[in-house]
């Protein structure tokens, strides 16, 4: 974010913001999970094994970068993203669960703070005449 905004590049300040926010969505996600579940981790050290935040965080940066840039420029990412999560069940911090869930809350972060005008839905509820209610959809293109 701030090499984007110090040179002058909003394509890539765009970016940077977004892979800020992705990552505090992320982290805001997960930790309060840890202390609500308390799921013990495989190696007993604590019990604040669910969901693993090392997976929420990388597959946010991950789907950020997919979001932003193509699948095509985001498999190294995808693929590091899967190595980490993998490497925290190898290394008995995390159970399979753990690494699922923890995927699957940093691609919903990743997900919900990338915004284009090219992916853009709006709802909008109407009145219809005779007191009934409409849904209005439109996509911006």
């Amino acid at each position: 974010y701030a090499y984007g905004r110090f040179f002058d590049a909003p394509k890539v300040a765009h970016l940077g913001m977004d892979l800020l926010q992705a990552q505090i969505l992320a982290e805001m996600m997960v930790e309060p999970l840890k202390y609500i579940v308390r799921r013990e981790r495989p190696d007993g050290s604590d019990n604040l094994s669910f969901p693993s935040g090392h997976s929420a965080v990388t597959f946010a940066t991950a789907t950020v970068i997919e979001r932003h840039l193509g699948w095509r420029k985001s498999v190294l990412a995808y693929a590091i993203a899967s190595y980490v999560a993998m490497s925290r069940l190898h290394d008995d911090k995390h159970y399979l669960s753990d690494v699922i869930f923890g995927a699957a809350l940093g691609t919903i972060a990743g997900r919900t703070v990338v915004h284009h005008a090219s992916d853009y839905w709006a709802f909008t509820p109407m009145s219809v005449p005779g007191g009934g209610v409409a849904l209005l959809v439109t996509r911006t293109k």
